[in-house]
């Protein structure tokens, strides 16, 4: 089950949006929050954050306001891998597994929600034994959504 992130409020509620956020410059915050329909529901009423924070592409400084919200889902990935190569990988197992899912997700059209992330469950692969091979698969919950052309925005654009 994927939670809602809104704060101060943590709490365990489902997540059923991720919502994407944008400065007057035009740049979107790096990471979209996943929110249950309550916190949604607020945050669609009042879009705009209170003070203002500096950009983390340009200098401009400007409050955070709501953009866009779209249906979350989730999307089960097992990814492949041999032991040696997650072992000698300069990244975590858990940031070797979500890069791999995520592209994996990528592939299947969907956008990942790079903010959330489940536990990995790493097992050994049936496939060892055939292959002759020590593979080991993470299986990876993700948050993803659906291409932006399939999302509406958050707020009217109009007049």
């Amino acid at each position: 089950m994927l939670y809602c992130q809104s704060e101060p409020d943590d709490h365990r509620a489902a997540a059923v949006y991720a919502l994407t956020f944008a400065r007057a410059c035009g740049h979107e915050y790096p990471a979209r929050t996943l929110a249950c329909v309550h916190h949604g529901a607020e945050l669609r009423a009042r879009p705009r954050a209170a003070e203002p924070t500096p950009c983390e592409r340009c200098p401009q400084e400007a409050p955070l306001a709501l953009v866009r919200i779209e249906d979350v889902l989730e999307e089960r990935v097992v990814v492949t891998v041999l032991r040696s190569t997650l072992e000698g990988s300069a990244h975590s197992p858990v940031t070797f597994a979500y890069d791999r899912a995520g592209r994996v997700a990528a592939d299947r059209g969907l956008v990942p929600v790079t903010g959330y992330r489940a536990p990995v469950r790493w097992v050994a692969s049936p496939l060892s034994d055939r292959l002759g091979a020590d593979l080991l698969e993470a299986h990876v919950t993700m948050a993803v959504t659906l291409p932006e052309a399939r999302s509406a925005p958050a707020v009217s654009r109009a007049g």
